[in-house]
């Protein structure tokens, strides 16, 4: 669990740091997806649930950074140019993840 959540760490650093690109986005999803599946059902142990819980917040993060194609605030896309403002509403109905466009 303890290196699960180091690796966590290091994804959410490399892809989700100040400046953003697709690239490292879809890998980070990639990699949150692949820990997700080796992390298996969390039989009632409370890191493992936490971990649990930890990768799907870092997955919905992941997956709005993703949707979010230019810069907005402190989200700096490096590959993309600049768009007119949304509210991204992040969804996760029965483990699928659903994002959602709104305009402001």
């Amino acid at each position: 669990i303890a290196a699960m959540r180091r690796t966590l760490q290091d994804i959410l650093r490399r892809a989700l740091g100040v400046i953003r690109t697709e690239a490292e986005l879809r890998e980070g999803i990639a990699q949150t997806d692949l820990l997700l599946s080796q992390l298996g059902v969390y039989e009632y142990c409370y890191e493992k649930f936490r971990l649990y819980n930890d990768l799907l917040t870092a997955r919905m993060a992941l997956c709005a950074a993703y949707q979010r194609k230019g810069s907005v605030g402190c989200h700096f896309r490096e590959d993309a140019a600049q768009e007119e403002p949304y509210r991204l509403i992040v969804e996760n109905k029965a483990g699928q993840m659903h994002v959602l466009q709104e305009k402001i």
